[in-house]
């Protein structure tokens, strides 16, 4: 193996100890390269967030605290908590200034002058073009920088060339933000800094690691000032290769050969891309063995040997062909030795070099110093697992594939979806948008299959210049790109596309506007272009047409606007114009290349039929019965509104298609030349005509607002999301915020309201039983489908959103909407909605009587039975007294929702009645006895303080002392009762004890109760509680259930317990 690796620990830290954290840390940061940067800063103590948990990255930073942190980068704290106290030589900057250590450093440093007024300002906001002046001098730019005009556009310049500003926006003269400024210093720790070479006459400046700093000369970056360990040599394993034992978040990192340490393990933050680095030689830093921060190439000389990586070793290619000896690369255009020793992986499996599996796959190459190949990481791409992307949602993708076939890639089979870029980093299922091409495998050796999904969005776009059949080529705008030998095209802009097998077949659509999109390997394995769609005929209403020397006719085209079109040859202009007459002509006609009607090409068109058709079939028939085919091409437009008045609409295919249209409609036609009656083009005429849509339904997010002549709404509508509507002959009055409607859109997507399917006055019935798709109402069976759509409702009887089946049961109230075949087309469950109160409470009306029926207590006011939600005994309180009650009527039952007792006769101590009113309202607010958990306690002993601190009069008055009484000895049972006891398996023997499901461990060896990071209960994780003085650790987690499985994390290490 050419490529010998280097691994290197610099010891010194000089930075306490600091927990490790992870991306994501403060919750107020919402962009995620911020978010990484803080991380990384606040890990080095660089840069902190507030106490309480925040960062307020919108916060500006004073001129003082910048200059803490860039002293804290060049890992000088020390120092300057050692110039605290002393003079700075700023007259607003006193000795005992918080900063005063630390602008004393950064001043004999030379990283700040101050104002030059004697002044530094400390408190004033540091400026956007001062933030960047102080990094670019931390980082020893300052000559640089001078030479190239000085503050502040010379410090601009050098930042931006020295990719310091990446991601970075600010404005100059503006406060920077704290994200900012941790955005430019978190840049600022993996660039090479400018050091001095030589002295006197032979002092020069030089980029540190550079060739004029020297052939074995290092870089020299920030972060090795700051004494965390550097750890260099190469990636060689990850979580994703077969066999191997380590977790997502952890790495192998391979060594000097001769070296004890030769494989050593790290854990890695969340925002190091381990895919990213699999195989390449890295320069990594890392605290407490996690590493933070990477970049890719070393140069490290030990003893009289000089082992180097460079970026320039890593190559993206395709095996062409393979034999025991060699390979062919595509990209690279040549023959390739493998290495004696080189490693090689498939699919994640390990496989001999040279082996005819790497033919055909593609992935990560590395070269060694000889041009051999010493490692690859490769996918290999199953047969019509390619194409370019059509269209996305959450669970699907669509796309054309290689052999020009529309498949679907089903999201939810899968168990995990793993997304990369071009370069195998990491990406995200939101990077994949339609005409990107995409290329992916299926891992099946789980119980449920890993999709690995690589995209690329390289195209070449522009003037199709040549097509070369000799050369193999095509040529866009001088860009040449040979075809793959899977490709597509398409010569109507992706409506329909073909197998690209020969060069030819595109020659026609030279000079035409094209996008070719690539492959992994760099060929063209889709072109794309509309040559076909400006070739082909245009179908319109004419709308008008000038009086002028050259004519200029208006259509109305199925783009859904007028166009004005001018005739190449005037001989073509037709002598009855549409002004005039019906006001408007059915016209067919070509373009040249010019975008004038063509000559000769220009017709009106004025076949009119009767057009009849059934809701499932595809085609119409005419008064003959002669059939006419509608097809996803047909241009389908409507000339007048309802009013007969000429104003020309579109008409979609999908809306039409399922619409049965009756006999008395009348059309003008006309059909596609030389494929029977397939229709090009149908205008209907009549005024009364509606191509309107299969119902749906909506949530109305706000009262009807009129927008010019028309009402428009806003709706949320099942299945697509938000928008605003307008409304069609719609009574604006009825449609209220808050109503579920049901509704058809017509075919200029304005909104006909067919029935308001839920309002808040309706409190729903019980579903009795269910069973898979099936649903019992009432005593009728109903069948949800996949069309039905389920919404919810809050405890004030509003709709809350949508919910799903499979999250509606037994015993839950709902609202449905079926048809005829008892198939349900919406649910609305209320079981949060319990009805409304009455609105003035019954008072003074005497308990007849208590009675309890199974498992229901029933109270007698008044010849009436009320249903009390509480036990028999606190209902026991109320008989034979005076009360005051309300009630709501839920599914036809009157359930009493508050009660009190009032004096038999008037003039009673209403102030006493209050003060016990007030502590029953604290007893009855504690769980159900049944429900009660230790962590109640605090809420039964306050609920007992209020009752002690009344009056025996008061006392008297409270009608649920037994519930309280009852609380507390529940309470006394829990915390006598013996938890029971979980032993761990692996690794160490400790007790896992779960008390009343509140989980806690008691570990046999109590020095690593502060290693233990968290639990996995059932699957969940959950976080530490709090360490106790007794030894044991608390989870952050109630369980309304006995837990089946626990796994406790202790320092990293999962520990399954189990009884």
């Amino acid at each position: 193996m050419k490529r010998v690796l280097a691994f290197i620990l610099v010891l010194s830290m000089v930075l306490g100890s600091v927990g490790m954290v992870f991306a994501g840390s403060f919750e107020d940061i919402t962009d995620k390269d911020v978010a990484q940067a803080v991380d990384r800063l606040s890990l080095l103590g660089i840069l902190e967030g507030y106490p309480d948990g925040t960062f307020k990255p919108e916060n500006t930073i004073t001129r003082a605290e910048f200059a803490a942190v860039a002293v804290r980068a060049k890992g000088l704290k020390d120092a300057a908590d050692a110039s605290e106290g002393l003079m700075t030589g700023f007259t607003d900057v006193p000795a005992g200034h918080w900063a005063s250590g630390y602008i004393n450093i950064a001043t004999k440093l030379g990283l700040v002058n101050g104002m030059g007024d004697g002044t530094y300002a400390p408190e004033a906001p540091i400026t956007y073009e001062q933030a960047v002046t102080l990094i670019v001098r931390t980082l020893g730019y300052e000559p640089s920088a001078q030479t190239k005009g000085g503050y502040p556009y010379g410090y601009l310049i050098v930042a931006n060339e020295i990719e310091l500003l990446d991601g970075v926006t600010g404005v100059q003269g503006a406060p920077a933000s704290r994200g900012i400024v941790a955005q430019i210093t978190d840049n600022a720790l993996e660039i090479a800094k400018m050091i001095q070479v030589g002295f006197g006459t032979d002092a020069k400046y030089v980029v540190s690691g550079s060739k004029e700093h020297g052939d074995e000369a290092k870089p020299q970056y920030l972060l090795n000032d700051l004494g965390v360990d550097e750890v260099i040599g190469d990636l060689y394993e990850t979580f994703r290769l077969e066999k191997s034992t380590l977790k997502k978040n952890e790495v192998k990192i391979a060594g000097l050969p001769d070296s004890a340490n030769k494989y050593v393990k790290y854990k890695v933050t969340d925002d190091v891309d381990v895919d990213a680095l699999l195989g390449i030689g890295i320069t990594a830093w890392a605290k407490d063995d996690v590493i933070f921060a990477t970049k890719i190439g070393y140069r490290e000389k030990i003893g009289k040997v000089v082992y180097s990586f460079s970026e320039e070793q890593v190559k993206y290619d395709e095996f062409s062909k393979s034999s025991k000896k060699d390979v062919s690369l595509v990209v690279l255009d040549d023959d390739y030795d493998f290495a004696r020793g080189a490693v090689v992986y498939v699919n994640n499996v390990k496989v001999a070099a040279g082996a005819g599996a790497v033919e055909g796959a593609w992935g990560r190459v590395i070269l060694d110093e000889d041009d051999d190949i010493d490692f690859a990481y490769l996918f290999k791409f199953d047969a019509g697992n390619s194409g370019i992307v059509t269209g996305i949602d959450k669970d699907d993708i669509e796309y054309v594939n290689l052999g020009a076939t529309e498949d679907v890639l089903a999201l939810d089979k899968a168990k995990n979806v793993y997304v990369f870029n071009n370069d195998l980093s990491r990406a995200e299922l939101d990077d994949i948008e339609e005409e990107t091409a995409i290329f992916y495998w299926v891992d099946k050796d789980k119980s449920k299959d890993d999709y690995y999904i690589v995209i690329n969005d390289e195209i070449v776009e522009g003037n199709l210049d040549a097509v070369r059949v000799s050369d193999s080529r095509v040529t866009v705008d001088g860009i040449n790109v040979s075809k793959a030998d899977d490709a597509i095209f398409s010569d109507d802009g992706m409506k329909d596309f073909k197998v690209w097998e020969d060069y030819s077949e595109v020659k026609e659509c030279v000079d035409e506007d094209v996008i070719v999109y690539k492959n992994l390997a760099d060929e063209a394995i889709a072109l794309v272009t509309d040559a076909k769609a400006k070739s082909s005929t245009i179908y319109g209403v004419a709308t008008w047409m000038t009086d002028a020397r050259k004519p200029v006719l208006t259509v109305y085209t199925v783009e859904g606007k007028e166009i004005d079109y001018k005739f190449a040859d005037t001989g073509d202009v037709p002598g009855a114009k549409p002004q005039s007459g019906e006001g408007y002509r059915v016209v067919g006609f070509k373009l040249n290349k010019d975008g004038d009607i063509a000559k000769g090409e220009f017709s009106y068109i004025d076949e009119e039929i009767t057009f009849s058709k059934n809701d499932k079939d595809k085609f119409a028939t005419d008064g003959s019965g002669n059939k006419y085919y509608l097809t996803k091409d047909t241009v389908i437009l409507k000339a007048l509104n309802s009013k007969g008045k000429v104003k020309p609409s579109v008409i979609k295919y999908d809306d039409i298609i399922k619409k049965k249209i009756d006999a008395n409609n009348s059309a003008i036609i006309k059909t596609v030349k030389d494929k029977g009656n397939d229709l090009a083009v149908v205008v209907f005429i009549d005024k009364e005509f509606d191509a309107v849509d299969t119902d749906e339904y909506g949530l109305v997010l706000a009262s009807p607002a009129k927008v010019g002549k028309d009402y428009k709404v806003e709706i949320d509508i099942a299945g697509e999301g938000k928008g605003d509507y307008v409304l069609e002959d719609v009574n604006v009055e009825d449609v209220k915020k808050g109503a579920l409607i049901k509704f058809a859109f017509n075919h200029k997507d304005e909104v006909s309201i067919e029935k308001i399917v839920y309002s808040v006055e309706k409190t729903g019935s019980t579903i009795s039983e269910k069973a898979g798709n099936y649903l019992t109402i009432g005593g009728t069976k109903y069948r949800a489908t996949d069309d039905t759509v389920y919404y919810e409702t809050d405890k004030k009887g509003k709709l809350d959103g949508t919910t799903r089946l499979s999250k509606i049961g037994k015993g839950d109230r709902v609202v449905i909407l079926a048809n005829d075949k008892d198939e349900l087309q919406v649910v609305v469950v209320v079981t949060a909605y319990k009805g409304e109160d009455v609105v003035e409470p019954v008072k003074g009306e005497k308990v007849e009587a208590v009675t309890k029926v199974r498992d229901n207590v029933w109270i007698t006011i008044g010849n009436v039975d009320y249903l009390f939600s509480g036990s028999y005994e606190e209902a026991k309180v109320y008989e034979g007294k005076r009360v005051e009650f309300r009630f709501r009527e839920i599914d036809g039952d009157k359930v009493i929702t508050s009660i009190k007792i009032v004096d038999d006769e008037p003039g009673g101590d209403t102030e006493d009645q209050a003060k016990a009113d007030a502590v029953k309202d604290k007893i009855s607010a504690l769980p159900a006895v049944a429900n009660l958990k230790l962590e109640d306690k605090a809420a039964v002993e306050a609920a007992r303080a209020a009752y002690n601190a009344l009056t025996a009069a008061q006392k008297a008055l409270v009608p649920n002392l037994a519930a309280l009484e009852a609380a507390e000895a529940k309470i006394a049972d829990l915390e006598g009762e013996e938890p029971e006891e979980i032993t761990a398996k692996l690794i160490i023997t400790e007790n896992v004890l779960i008390k009343k499901f509140l989980v806690t461990i008691r570990l046999s060896d109590e020095t690593l109760n502060d290693k233990v990071t968290g639990f996995i209960i059932d699957g969940t994780d959950y976080l530490v509680k709090e360490i106790r003085a007794d030894g044991r650790v608390l989870a952050d987690a109630i369980l309304s259930a006995e837990p089946n499985e626990v796994i406790v994390v202790v320092d990293g290490v999962e520990i399954t317990a189990v009884k």
